[in-house]
């Protein structure tokens, strides 16, 4: 009876068996990529905009800024407690995560800045940090200012969509200072969420805004989406292009099993076998 031939070990012979998945691994890495990243995920970026004590400004980055009515706030009775802030250009209107007081620079709070004398919403009793739940918006501003006085206090503001103020020092006397968001990558900013020093006894704040649309882009009149054909169906829901940094990733991950499968295939010399 014949006797098989022994099996011959090569050094690095599992190695190289191991190199021919490799191209297999990464075509599959790639697919679970590109089905679970959001497209433009890679790019989004809230800015965050120091307003400091000037006037509300009608533009934020490329966006046009539209501020609140405040006839309705300064409707709401002096002293009185609410979660809702009305006058909102984009329906709803805003909510807090707590009930706020009303009161009126001049009348139950003593300064403000740029020379605004309207409504503002206090923190009184609750300690900070407050939510703003807002419509959603591309592009939002808030003007906050401490309760007490004496000096400075840290306060900041963060978006839901990432942006963040990080500390800005504001001074109780006539320092109402703007804090103002606008997003690049086509998400939405929905809730913003403001704090304070400890020591600052609570914020007031007031002079909200915000926008949706590029500047000179008027804002359209919402329509029902046709659908995809004319008979009827479901229609397709626009979504953001992926980023330049995103299709780089997937091409550098695509060159990779490339080359790596180009080696699995190159022949590789036979070593000579030792005869007993």
């Amino acid at each position: 009876m014949a006797i098989p031939p022994a099996v011959v070990y090569e050094p690095g012979m599992w190695r190289r068996a191991d190199r021919r998945l490799l191209p297999r691994l990464a075509g599959a890495l790639l697919c679970a990529l590109a089905a679970t990243l959001p497209p433009g995920a890679s790019r989004a970026a809230v800015v965050f905009v120091n307003l400091g004590t000037a006037a509300p400004p009608s533009t934020l980055g490329p966006f046009a800024v539209t501020p609140y009515d405040q006839g309705p706030q300064a409707a709401i009775p002096n002293m009185s407690n609410t979660s809702v802030i009305p006058g909102s250009p984009i329906p709803p209107d805003t909510t807090t995560s707590f009930a706020v007081q009303k009161r009126t620079v001049g009348d139950g709070w003593t300064s403000w800045s740029h020379g605004y004398g309207g409504p503002v919403f206090y923190t009184v009793p609750k300690v900070p940090p407050l939510a703003l739940t807002i419509a959603p918006a591309r592009a939002f501003y808030v003007y906050v200012e401490p309760a007490a006085f004496g000096s400075p206090f840290a306060v900041t503001v963060a978006t839901n969509g990432g942006g963040a103020s990080g500390p800005v020092f504001v001074d109780a006397a006539g320092g109402a200072t703007g804090f103002g968001f606008y997003t690049t990558a086509g998400e939405s900013i929905t809730t913003v969420t403001i704090d304070a020093d400890p020591n600052a006894g609570g914020f007031a704040f007031a002079e909200l805004g915000l926008g949706n649309y590029g500047i000179g882009t008027p804002s359209p009149t919402p329509t029902p989406r046709p659908p995809l054909h004319p008979g009827g169906g479901c229609s397709l829901l626009e979504r953001p292009r992926p980023s330049l940094a995103w299709w780089t990733a997937v091409a550098a991950i695509a060159l990779w099993g490339l080359r790596r499968s180009r080696r699995a295939r190159t022949p590789r010399p036979q070593v000579p076998q030792k005869v007993r």
